[in-house]
Formats: structure tokens, sequence, C-alpha cells
């Protein structure tokens, strides 16, 4: 859904917006305004918590300081992954 691999078939719509078929540059852009991603290993800080490498997601989407931290300790809560945010 992300764009990150190319449909082969259907259509995929983000904030109303068909995404298949659009221009690789295009779609950077669509995923940083309406969503992002953190991996389960790769693409990770190895030396951050998980708590830390969300938050780092948290201030690319406009949190900071404090307000980073909490908004990753909530995402993280919100999958089920609260006692993981020291990991």
């Amino acid at each position: 859904m992300g764009g990150i691999l190319s449909a082969s078939s259907g259509s995929v719509k983000i904030a109303g917006r068909e995404i298949v078929g659009l221009p690789e540059r295009e779609l950077p852009a669509i995923r940083r305004q309406n969503f992002g991603f953190i991996f389960q290993g790769f693409n990770l800080f190895p030396a951050l918590t998980a708590q830390e490498n969300v938050a780092i997601m948290c201030n690319l989407k406009g949190a900071s300081g404090g307000g980073a931290q909490d908004k990753a300790a909530s995402l993280i809560a919100q999958v089920g992954l609260d006692k993981k945010l020291d990991a």
C-alpha cells in the first residue's frame, strides 16, 4: 500500500489519490505526508530503543522533544508492543 512494491493490477488510493502508475519520484512525498514506516529490523538504529527509533519518525513529522517520545510511546502501545519500549 505504501508504494514500495509496484502493483501488478488493481488500484491503490492514499488520501483519495491513485498511486498505481505514479512515477517513483512522486511516491516519497505521498509516504511522508500520509504515513511512515518502521521496519522490524531493516533500517532501525541498533543503538536506540524501539521508542527512540519511532520518535525519530515523529520528529520528522513535526513532534519535538518530549512530545515525540510521548507520541512514539502511544503509537507503540496502539500496536500492542508497549512492553517493548526499551528494547
